[in-house]
């Protein structure tokens, strides 16, 4: 979702994993939690995690982790190869988390 901290419709690709593989430099890790239901529509729930310890656009890093939880439907073939994936998530509290850490200008509280 767009807020003052991150627009995705403004992000590309590229410019979107610079940004958090600033912010994650030791990595930005994604793990199945759960799998709902099986194929043809395989539904899953996931979580992105990783310790922020980089900057987040100009805010100052607190070596928290920080995740984010969605969930996805993948539809597959017979032989399992992915023909589609939609992901479903809210980043407004992980955007919150990245920006809690105090002033990005005076790095205080």
């Amino acid at each position: 979702s767009k807020n003052k901290h991150y627009d995705p419709d403004k992000e590309t690709f590229e410019s979107s994993f610079e940004t958090f593989n600033k912010a994650f430099p030791k990595g930005f890790l994604w793990e199945v939690i759960e799998v709902l239901c099986g194929p043809p529509n395989v539904t899953f729930k996931w979580r992105h995690w990783g310790t922020f310890q980089g900057n987040f656009k100009d805010y100052q890093p607190t070596g928290e982790t920080i995740e984010i939880i969605g969930m996805s439907i993948a539809r597959v073939t017979e032989d399992l190869k992915i023909l589609s994936v939609e992901h479903y998530f809210d980043n407004s509290k992980f955007i919150k988390d990245l920006t809690a850490g105090g002033c990005p200008f005076h790095s205080q509280k």
